[in-house]
Parts: C-alpha cells; structure tokens; sequence
C-alpha cells in the first residue's frame, strides 16, 4: 500500500511519524510513503515566521506531536541547549525546527525498513481515480503520482479578503510574512482584528517598526484574555458550591447561575469578570447596524 500524504506541516508530520512507527514495528500494511508539500516544508502558515516576536498561543508543556508522550517537545529543547520551563510560550521558529526534525526522523526511520519515501516540493492541483481505484495525483509540475491511499494535511489557508484589498500593494495578507515597508516617521499600519494573530503582529511592529503608528481594528474592540502563568487550583469547597446550588434547584436562570460562578471565581484567583448575558442583545443589535451600515456604502 502506498499512502500519499498532502501538506508537510504540522499535521502531515505527525501523521508520516505514525506511518514510520506502524512501518517499524511490521504492523502496517505500508510499501511505499508519497509526501508533497508546496511551500518546502517551511512549517507552514503558523510556524514559516522569522520573527522571535511570533509565541506560540500555547504554553510548551502542551506542543508535543507524540500522543501520550507531552514532554517530549521539552525534551527536544533541552538536548538542543533550549530548556525552559512547561509554562513558557516560545517564538513559533523554534517549532518549526522540532517539526522539521521529527519528519527527518521518521523518514530516515521508514528507509531503515525498508519503506521508501518520496518527499517532493511541488504542490498537488488536481486528484483522480484510476479505473483500478488507485489515487492519481498531479503536480504543478505536471506530474502524476499512484497511491493507493491520500490523506490531506493542508491546513490553514491565508486570511479571507473580505474588503477586497488584495489587489493594493499595501495590503499584507499573511500577518507572519516578512514586512517588506520601510519603518519612516508618519507611517501608520492597519491591522485587521485583535486576536492573537494581530498581537503577533503588533509584537513584531514594535521590535522592527518604532516610529510608525499602530492601529487594530476589531468588532469586538477586544484583546484576547490573557492566561495565567500556572492554573489556578480551585478548592474542593468552590466544586461543592456549585454542585450544591445546581442539584437544589429545579429551575436554573443563566444569569444567576453566570453570578453564582462569579463569586467563588472572585473569591478563589481574584479575576473579576462579569459571565451575564445581559447585554447580548445589545451587542447583537450593534453588529447588525454596523453590518447594515457597511453593505449601504459599497
């Protein structure tokens, strides 16, 4: 069986390890492994960065690729002189050398059984069945691969271009590309939304771009939460609360409840945070006339 795998990110990595290791211990059925990836097996949207300001938005105790194995991205970074502690978030560069380093392994690990791989940087623009049932792929180099099973690893495409913008040369769509604009007194950069990939870019403005003036803008006008360094421990008596105030009733109003929440939540971390829907309504109001208000002035 030859398995073609699309897309040599993250996802397409883990899956050839899996491949490797079914290989390695004689249970798969595998003969041969197909990988093509367009962009070179660069890491990706999410990790092709080459910025140090561009963290992970998990902590590295979390990143491992090996399920039931969550340390050994840490691992991977202290035999490379890197050791920090689980909590730390980390610029997304490095990870992209732990991906580029489990796929090296796992191909040097299906060869020494005997399973070729065939990596190829081309990108694969059209799929089709053989009279056989065999998976026929096509390069953009004009060139058709059989596999007998594809699986797609594509991941995340670029950001929509909702107002149209692709056509300015001002107008930068991948946030962890490379700014090419020189950083000049007077400059003022736009930057669409104000989750963590626009934080991501913000951090990198402000290590390359100090003069220039920064601007998000979000419909939600609202910055992602921040998270705590460790997670806070919660009493046994705030579970006990809670389950009491759940199981004594018949009937259970969401706002009391988003209270009931509140209190203990104040009392046990001292984050004060308001879990109500009371002005959901509002809010909705207000997307739609702002919504109204941008299809009237196309």
């Amino acid at each position: 069986m030859i398995i073609s795998i699309v897309g040599g990110g993250a996802t397409g990595i883990t899956i050839l390890r899996h491949l490797a290791e079914l290989a390695a211990s004689g249970r798969g059925a595998v003969t041969g492994i197909q990988l093509f990836d367009k962009c070179g097996f660069d890491g990706g949207v999410a990790y092709r960065t080459q910025s140090d300001r561009h963290l992970f938005n998990m902590k590295a105790s979390t990143m491992s690729i090996r399920p039931g194995d969550a340390d050994e991205f840490l691992r991977w970074l202290q035999a490379r002189g890197l050791s920090c502690p689980g909590n730390k978030h980390l610029p997304r560069m490095v990870y992209r050398d732990y991906l580029d380093a489990v796929r090296l392994a796992a191909i040097a690990q299906c060869r020494s059984v005997g399973v070729p791989v065939h990596v190829e940087h081309a990108e694969v623009i059209r799929m089709r069945l053989s009279p056989d049932r065999d998976v026929l792929l096509t390069t953009d180099r004009n060139i058709t691969h059989i596999s007998s099973v594809l699986i797609l690893c594509t991941g995340h495409n670029l950001p929509d271009d909702p107002c149209g913008l692709a056509a300015s040369p001002n107008y930068i769509r991948d946030p962890y590309a490379q700014f090419s604009f020189a950083d000049r007194h007077g400059l003022e950069v736009g930057i669409l939304g104000s989750g963590l990939s626009a934080v991501d870019t913000a951090a990198a403005l402000a290590k390359t771009h100090q003069a220039g003036r920064m601007i998000c803008f979000s419909r939600s006008g609202l910055f992602p939460t921040v998270q705590p360094v460790t997670a806070p421990a919660i009493a046994n008596n705030f579970r006990n609360a809670l389950h009491r105030y759940v199981t004594s009733r018949a009937r259970i109003e969401a706002d009391a409840f988003a209270t009931r929440l509140s209190e203990p939540l104040l009392e046990t971390t001292g984050i004060r945070c308001d879990l109500s829907c009371r002005n959901v309504v509002g809010r909705c109001a207000d997307r739609s006339r702002a919504q109204h208000h941008a299809r009237r002035d196309r």
